[in-house]
């Protein structure tokens, strides 16, 4: 029996699955996929060719034909394809905050370690983690043997099955598989907070709305330094400063055995030409038949927005792993039907149709 209080979680696990799918229609290639430490960017644009949008404007991103945006914003946003956009990457900070914490669970100085992870966004997965010449996966596994609490994860879970660390946390790396949400013995295993995300998602608003309304009034910000990847690259193209960055790009043969066409996680190196990313070579095949799943989907929500058709939501919620866990074909129906009724304003006019079950 499925409770209510799994009812926003699901909307969730779609709602991710559909955000992550914007950058396969946004997203080009910022440069010609080099190999590790070769291969520079096109030039980056002059300082006079950018535009900065009004302070404090509403902002919308529209993905396909263009529409009139909802009441109060002021910027939009359009999609590669409208626009010709082609420096684009995408940023997330999980691989960072992940190996941050691989490194203090194992003990040892996250500058003393090296690694490399590839995939998508919310399914990567760390494909080396080395301190010096040391393999520091088997330490890892002692670790796990040894504390039952840390098996009540649920990516440290799947990486005892898979055999490779995920690079999101345990609740996102819930959220795009079929094997855990679906089932009360698995949320209390793994110690799921169902519901969490959506206190974050809050404070995340407040937060913003915070900051603005100090901006609107003239009162003085506090800055202080960030490790995100915006402030880094930012750093590296004006400087010349060379550093390493996960981005998500076209993959475009970045990753053999994933579609050519899909958008994938992987190192890019930053320095005063732009953003390359490195070729990675196949991933091992149990993960890349999980990640081809995230793409398919993916891929039909970008559909959605390039053909204006609604149906495309219904079938790309249908794939999602976790949705058709949990949900009948009729229930994914008008689950997608409440979420266009509450959220429709900011989709593209084509898209908030009603379709029934």
């Amino acid at each position: 029996m499925q409770h209510d209080r799994r009812r926003p979680y699901r909307a969730l696990a779609a709602a991710a699955a559909a955000a992550a799918a914007l950058l396969l229609a946004a997203a080009q290639a910022n440069s010609t996929p080099a190999a590790a430490g070769t291969g520079p960017a096109s030039p980056a644009p002059a300082a006079g060719d950018i535009t900065l949008p009004p302070a404090h404007a509403g902002f919308d991103y529209q993905i396909g034909g263009p529409y009139a945006p909802p009441e109060g914003v002021g910027v939009v946003s359009r999609d590669a394809q409208a626009t010709g956009l082609t420096r684009v990457v995408g940023l997330c900070h999980s691989v960072h905050w992940t190996m941050h914490g691989l490194a203090e669970l194992v003990g040892v100085p996250y500058e003393d370690v090296t690694y490399r992870a590839a995939g998508v966004n919310h399914q990567a997965w760390v494909l080396e983690f080395r301190h010096g010449g040391t393999d520091l996966y088997p330490r890892l596994d002692a670790l796990i043997e040894r504390d039952p609490q840390l098996r009540r994860r649920t990516r440290v879970d799947m990486y005892r099955r898979l055999g490779y660390y995920p690079t999101e946390t345990s609740e996102h790396s819930a959220e795009y598989v079929p094997w855990y949400l679906h089932h009360d013995g698995e949320i209390a295993r793994l110690r799921l907070p169902v519901d969490a995300y959506l206190d974050i998602v809050a404070e995340n608003v407040a937060e913003y709305e915070s900051t603005r309304d100090a901006l609107a009034a003239g009162r003085a910000l506090e800055a202080e330094g960030t490790m995100e990847y915006a402030r880094q690259i930012i750093h590296s193209i004006v400087t010349g400063t060379p550093r390493t960055v996960y981005g998500n790009v076209p993959n475009r043969g970045l990753i053999d055995n994933l579609p050519s066409e899909g958008v994938v996680e992987v190192p890019c190196l930053v320095d005063g030409s732009g953003v390359p990313p490195t070729r990675n070579g196949p991933l091992p095949a149990q993960l890349a038949a999980l990640n081809r799943t995230y793409l398919s989907t993916t891929d039909l929500v970008v559909h959605a927005a390039l053909e204006d058709a609604p149906v495309r939501v219904r079938q790309a919620a249908m794939t999602d792993p976790a949705t058709a866990a949990a949900l009948p074909p009729e229930r994914i129906w008008e689950l997608c039907d409440a979420m266009v009724e509450a959220h429709g304003d900011r989709l593209q006019p084509g898209l908030r149709k009603l379709l029934g079950s």
